[in-house]
């Protein structure tokens, strides 16, 4: 976020979207992550560019860099994840998470390298380690050209495409969220412990906060408008599949339908969901990398190191 006047349309290209935050007089720019990145975390990338003021970083994430790289959320996108597990029916023959864990090596788990959710996950003994595979790059190959494989993938679009849009499957897909595991990591945009100490970064939230809340609650209300747009903002990236108008419209259908947007007050944390996350990721944590991976976690991490509601409007509410 800067301090350049507002104003003119959006610019979009591959470095992210530029324009006016509504009539602030404020400009903001949203970059892409995930791959876009190049396998760089996004709590590491805000700490070397500190330029950047929120970052999209998980609740589990935020407790896996909460020494060196530590980040507090000030506002959940959802109150739920709309990351799940997807697979064939027709080849895989599961019901839920834990019936994909009982089919051990029958079937192969492809999720992003550095999702902390499937370490967890394995900790927990819904998964499987030995069916982890951490190669995901955002493409369609693996999934469409090999069997037995079990992708992680964004619930609120994914299942569209691969059912409606994509000709090299077009038939129907099974899938769960990873939120029904009980593992309930908050997706949340974050800024860097350091920088809640900075009067203007704190003067800042103030503003941005409530706005983004109400921005949330507006396209719950009337999702067509931003969904008409989706094809442009997202026609920049080649190297991923487009959203479509009918997969944009579906996903704002199932963030009512899966209940990822939730009811009550928008974009608050609820710090006893937080602290049962952190008691679900130090085993992991500890079982993946029990020197470097401990190492990375604030000795006496609680709820309050990771969010806050400080910032939040608690008038702004979905029902």
């Amino acid at each position: 976020m800067d301090g350049v006047a507002g104003g003119g349309r959006l610019a979009v290209d591959d470095q992210g979207v530029t324009g006016p935050l509504g009539r602030t007089g404020v400009r903001l720019q949203v970059r892409p992550g995930g791959p876009a990145l190049g396998g760089e975390s996004i709590p590491s990338r805000m700490y070397a560019d500190r330029s950047i003021l929120l970052g999209a970083v998980s609740t589990g994430q935020a407790v896996a860099n909460s020494a060196d790289l530590a980040t507090v959320g000030v506002v959940s996108t959802l109150d739920a994840s709309p990351r799940a597990l997807m697979w064939d029916p027709a080849t895989v023959h599961a019901t839920d998470l834990a019936g994909i864990g009982a089919l051990g090596d029958r079937v192969r788990v492809v999720y992003a390298d550095g999702d902390d959710s499937f370490d967890v996950l394995a900790s927990k003994g819904v998964l499987r380690r030995a069916q982890l595979d951490p190669s995901a790059d955002g493409s369609d190959t693996t999934f469409t050209s090999e069997d037995g494989i079990v992708q992680e993938v964004m619930a609120s679009g994914d299942p569209y495409a691969y059912e409606h849009e994509l000709a090299e499957w077009r038939k129907p897909v099974r899938f769960e969220l990873l939120d029904h595991s009980g593992y309930r990591p908050y997706p949340a945009l974050v800024v860097r412990a350091d920088a809640l100490a900075e009067e203007s970064v704190a003067a800042c939230l103030t503003r941005l906060v409530p706005l983004i809340q109400r921005a949330q609650a507006a396209y719950l209300a009337d999702p067509g408008p931003v969904d008409a747009r989706m094809p442009e903002l997202s026609r920049p990236y080649d190297d991923f599949r487009p959203v479509s108008r009918a997969a944009a419209d579906d996903a704002a259908r199932q963030l009512r339908a899966l209940g990822l947007a939730g009811t009550g007050t928008v974009g608050d944390f609820d710090q006893a969901r937080v602290a049962r996350v952190i008691t679900d990721a130090l085993p992991a944590i500890r079982q993946a990398d029990p020197q470097a991976g401990l190492a990375a976690v604030k000795p006496g991490l609680g709820a309050g190191d990771l969010v806050t509601n400080r910032f939040i409007d608690t008038g702004v509410e979905l029902r």
